[in-house]
């Protein structure tokens, strides 16, 4: 690990006891994705997940729009929807260490990941139905935002899709 990956881990963890005075007993740097910095914690509250947003590739004039992410995710949460209960410091899901680190930090969810074509009918079907509830939301007037990016209509994701599968099939990844 890189000194300022230690130095900015140092920082947020440091940030997340003095905000929240939580106390952390241990972590693991979760290895996924591109840029951004990710970590389990344990902690004397329960295990919490956080996510650090690189300012290169999270530049700052799109934090308006992440927040307004959060929010949704803020109501689905509150409606009942199973995803994460975040924190939030001031109004604000998006946290700032005092050298200006940004992430966002929630409980941690427990869960496996399935392999494709592994699930079941009744797994297929709860998925469905959350999903079906999560968007009846989203779509009602308990969004009080709008997105921050451009859902593509029906037919560009058709497109996209069977571009992304003509590609497949020609480098032989069926």
């Amino acid at each position: 690990m890189s000194e300022s990956t230690a130095a900015i881990r140092d920082d947020i963890l440091q940030s997340i006891t003095d905000i929240f005075g939580i106390g952390i007993d241990n972590y693991q740097q979760i290895d996924q994705g591109y840029l951004n910095l990710k970590w389990k914690i344990e902690t004397d509250i329960g295990s919490l997940f956080a996510k650090q947003y690189n300012k290169n590739r999270y530049p700052e004039h799109l934090v308006q729009g992440l927040e307004i992410s959060l929010s949704h995710q803020n109501d689905l949460y509150n409606q009942g929807i199973p995803v994460p209960q975040l924190f939030q410091h001031q109004g604000q899901y998006v946290l700032r260490t005092p050298s200006q680190e940004r992430y966002v930090l929630m409980r941690s969810c427990q869960g496996e990941i399935l392999q494709p074509g592994t699930t079941n009918a009744h797994q297929m079907y709860s998925l469905g139905k959350i999903t079906g509830h999560m968007h009846k939301l989203l779509n009602s007037h308990h969004a009080k935002q709008p997105l921050h990016w451009n859902i593509r209509s029906k037919e560009e994701m058709q497109k996209h899709w069977e571009r992304r599968w003509s590609d497949a099939v020609s480098m032989g990844c069926e």
